[in-house]
């Protein structure tokens, strides 16, 4: 208990602070001196020159951040994974025949005229989002539809993804150099990537470039996933199934125009159909795999995926989530890995259920 109050304590400060530096730009500087004094946080940062308002919530964030007591040497990470397709969402809309009306958000997408509105909403603002596309067939339909598309190719794989290339495109497995695969050539219309995705095994891929490490992923990882994992990465055999759930990244760039939308940055939209990542379908495995692995850390992502869910399914897995966690040794500290969410009902049962939970003394969260 003394843990975990602790914990939120330091959240609870970082975010007071983060606050009061955001809401008082101009607070004397001997005030915030004398603040972080009494907070024995140790010298107060003197950034150089202006600082934005988000530059100093970072320099606040950053002086509560301090190196573990002890170093980790096994670290078990789930439980989302999936393979990320990373493609110009203008051009892939262009197409599927689609042309820029009205922006609007969906909680979640029904249909290639919801894609549309909720990318260009976004794309307009420059702002990320991620969505589910709830059916299936519709889902399908937007690939087959991109297929009669006269100046591109599409490829159905394992039933999951759309890959959209330009004719004739040989693949090319040299380029590029991080952790992706693309197909191109010279009469390339579009051009995909094959990224490691997934917050868990994202977070595996980061931990594994340390070579003092030993990685556990658990999460739903197939053959192109497995392929373009690290070698430190170890995938217990009940996670790997025998197709992959790809994401589709759909990108913009600065200053890109798409009818009288503008894109003000450079970002993003997502979208996919994952059942299996949805229903955190490799909860148990990661639990059960924590006894034989032994770990120093446990990082537990994915929650957000869920979003696509009945309410049933969310507080039944919820439920299960609160009894596997505290069924973890308590010297083990878990980090919960959060991501951008639509759905407050969730979020607020999370909170709730998870971080206020008094099952857990050491957990903390972003």
């Amino acid at each position: 208990m003394a843990l975990w109050r602790g914990s939120a304590c330091a959240g609870f400060l970082a975010l007071a602070v983060g606050c009061l530096f955001l809401l008082e730009p101009e607070l004397p500087g001997s005030a915030l001196r004398s603040l972080w004094s009494s907070l024995r946080l140790g010298p107060a940062p003197v950034p150089p020159g202006p600082v934005s308002p988000e530059g100093r919530l970072a320099a606040a964030w950053d002086a509560l951040i301090v190196q573990p007591a002890r170093r980790w040497r096994r670290v078990a990470v789930g439980v989302n994974a999936c393979v990320d397709v990373v493609l110009s969402g203008v051009k892939l809309l262009q197409a599927l025949g689609l042309s820029p009306g009205n922006g609007r958000d969906h909680a979640i997408l029904h249909s290639k005229n919801d894609l549309e509105e909720a990318f260009v909403h976004f794309m307009g603002k420059g702002a990320a989002a991620e969505r589910f596309f709830s059916d299936k067939e519709s889902f399908h339909d937007i690939v087959h539809a991109a297929s009669e598309f006269p100046d591109a190719q599409v490829c159905l794989l394992h039933q999951r993804c759309i890959d959209i290339v330009g004719k004739e495109a040989p693949f090319s497995s040299t380029w590029p150099q991080d952790g992706g695969d693309r197909w191109k050539s010279s009469s390339t219309v579009f051009s995909f990537l094959h990224y490691v995705g997934g917050n868990a095994a994202l977070i595996g891929q980061k931990f594994a470039a340390n070579s003092d490490l030993k990685v556990l992923l658990c999460g739903p990882v197939g053959p192109k996933l497995h392929e373009l994992l690290d070698d430190n990465v170890f995938v217990p055999p009940e996670s790997l199934q025998e197709v992959d759930e790809f994401h589709l990244i759909l990108e913009y760039q600065a200053g890109e125009e798409w009818g009288p939308y503008k894109a003000p940055h450079a970002n993003r939209f997502i979208f996919s159909h994952d059942l299996s990542n949805g229903a955190m379908s490799m909860l148990e495995v990661f639990v059960s795999s924590l006894e034989e692995f032994q770990p120093d850390l446990v990082v537990l992502s994915g929650l957000h995926m869920m979003e696509g869910q009945s309410k049933e399914l969310q507080r039944k897995r919820l439920l299960e989530l609160v009894t596997s966690i505290s069924d973890i040794p308590a010297g083990i500290p878990v980090h919960l890995e959060l991501a951008s969410m639509t759905d407050r009902e969730l979020m607020s049962s999370i909170v709730h259920q998870i971080l206020g939970a008094d099952t857990r003394p050491a957990l903390g969260s972003y």
